[in-house]
């Protein structure tokens, strides 16, 4: 790891490149939609755009996701807490994706409103869980020697 290193690039994962490009397509995404004037088009346009913008932060969510659970995995022994915690969030990530598509074709505004509601509950799950795994030494963490 290169001093200056940041976040998603500090991780020493086999995924680390399309990492980074999922995370600066969501970055963009989120940044075109941080303007009002974006914001409330996306609003009122079609479902499908809706769900459309939602789709870089979900793909990297499972890239994310997919990386750590495979690191997990390649562990002697196998990290099965991170493997555990990452695999939920992978399979959070799909159900919320196809919830949307689902509630339309259905016609069920209620299971659009729940698939908002997973999408904030999914963030805040693989946020706490990137909290509460980060020390990890093959994570980037410090080595044990080096904890207080």
């Amino acid at each position: 790891m290169g001093a200056g290193h940041l976040g998603v690039g500090a991780l020493a994962l086999p995924a680390r490149n399309a990492l980074l490009i999922s995370a600066w397509v969501a970055l963009a995404t989120s940044a075109v939609l941080w303007v009002p004037a974006a914001k409330a088009w996306v609003a009122d346009a079609d479902l499908a755009l809706q769900w459309a913008t939602s789709l870089p932060d979900l793909a990297f969510v499972v890239i994310l996701s997919r990386a750590l659970v495979g690191a997990a995995r390649a562990r002697q022994p196998v990290d099965r807490s991170v493997a555990g915690r990452f695999g939920v969030a992978l399979w959070g990530a799909v159900i919320v994706t196809a919830m949307v598509p689902v509630g339309s074709a259905a016609d069920s505004g209620a299971i659009v409103e729940y698939a908002e509601i997973g999408f904030v509950l999914l963030w805040l799950y693989l946020i706490w869980n990137l909290f509460s795994v980060h020390a990890r030494p093959w994570l980037g963490g410090p080595a044990p020697a080096q904890r207080h």
